[in-house]
Formats: structure tokens, sequence, C-alpha cells
């Protein structure tokens, strides 16, 4: 049998390529090890994110864990620590923006000012932060929003709507900032008061307020059938 004879060129061309072959598989061994064990020490902020929001959506469907205080609050801070913890990662606007998010929805259930005042604190943060996000406009409008509805403070409100209107005037959210300004302004002279809804007025002006027609509508049923027995639901709605 014929032995094959390997050319003397073919042997040094080895030789020569051999260093800088295994150089370049020993850089992507090198590469993959630092992606990986980085990767699952540390997950990506995107991702981190991406997570925090859809335990929003799944609090908001909960309606027994949305009553609580702790789920708020923890997911509060984790946006903060989102935004603090990447300075170099370019959406921090929106993680400051659900951190003041969840203080309101906290807020919205709690029924406490101290947790309004937090929401409203964030969203001027990062309008003031982040002037130039488009997210900016957003946070002006909810805090001022949050100052008319929740803390009863109308001059606050209208100082962080003319804000928001100076500084966006073509900002997605005007309508939307110009329809509170008028809400929240004092009445043209002449015109009358606003109607509120009854549910929303104070105990004080709820007992003011004249319920003769019903009562007198009542008299009149109690008098003219009085031998009519009703069944017992009959007054339930």
């Amino acid at each position: 049998m014929a032995k094959i004879q390997q050319h003397p060129t073919d042997t040094r061309l080895l030789r020569r390529l051999a260093p800088p072959l295994a150089f370049v598989a020993a850089l992507c061994v090198l590469v993959i090890c630092c992606y990986d064990s980085g990767y699952t020490s540390l997950p990506p902020t995107e991702k981190r994110y991406s997570a925090a929001k859809a335990d929003i959506a799944s609090l908001r469907a909960n309606t027994k864990r949305a009553s609580q205080r702790e789920p708020w609050e923890k997911l509060a801070q984790e946006f903060r620590d989102i935004y603090e913890q990447d300075p170099a990662w370019p959406n921090r606007p929106a993680a400051l923006f659900r951190a003041a998010e969840s203080l309101e929805e906290l807020a919205r259930r709690s029924f406490v000012k101290a947790d309004a005042r937090k929401a409203v604190a964030c969203y001027e943060n990062l309008a003031l932060r982040h002037a130039d996000s488009r997210l900016a406009d957003d946070a002006l409008f909810r805090a001022a929003r949050l100052r008319a509805s929740w803390l009863r403070d109308d001059a606050g409100a209208l100082e962080l709507l003319r804000r928001a209107r100076k500084q966006y005037p073509r900002g997605d959210m005007r309508a939307k900032i110009d329809a509170l300004e008028k809400a929240s302004g004092p009445q043209p002279a002449g015109a009358p008061p606003p109607r509120p809804c009854r549910s929303l007025l104070p105990t004080s002006q709820c007992r003011k307020t004249p319920l003769s027609v019903h009562r007198t509508t009542v008299r009149i049923h109690v008098v003219s059938c009085p031998a009519i027995s009703l069944p017992k639901n009959a007054w339930k709605i």
C-alpha cells in the first residue's frame, strides 16, 4: 500500500496558522463565559423593567392584593432601583414614571394624602430631571391632577398646568392639560357654579342639600297605599 506523503509546504503553513487560530478560539470561549456569567448574575435592565411592568398589570387584576399597601410600595421601590442602578440605560424616565404611577395607585386605594404627596413629588422630580423626555408633560399633568383632586391644591395644580402648557405647547397631553386647567381655574363672571356629583359632596353639604321632593313622593305613596304589603326585597337596589 502506497504511503501518502505530506508536502513540506503544507506542514509549514499549518505551523504558521496554529497560534492565531488557537488565540481566536480561546478568545471566543472567554467572551461566551463572561457573557453567560454576567447575564445570570445581573439580568439586563430592560428585562427587569419589563418584569416590573408585568407585575403592575397582574396586581391591578388581583383585587385582593391590589387593596394592600405592601405590593404597591415594593413596585415603586423596584422602579426606583431600576432608575438609580443603571445610569446609562436610555429609558430611565420611564422607570421613574412607573414608580410615581405605583404610588398613585396606592394613594387611590389608601385615601391617604401622604401617599398622594409622594406620587406628586415623584412625578415632579421626573419633569425636573428629564425635561426633554416625552413623559415630562404626562408627569406634570398627573401631578396637577393629584394636587387638584386629592390634595385640594388648585393653585399648585394650575401652576403645574401652565408650566406644562408653556414648556410643551405641542405635546400629546395639551388637550387634557387645557381641559383640567379650565376645570380647576376660576369661573367666568356671571357663570353659575358647577354642580358637583352628590357622592363627592362633603357630609355637611349633603345634609344641606334639599330633599323635599323626595320626601313628598314618599309621603304620597305611604298615604295612598296603606294596605299594600310589599315584598321584603322591594326596596333593595
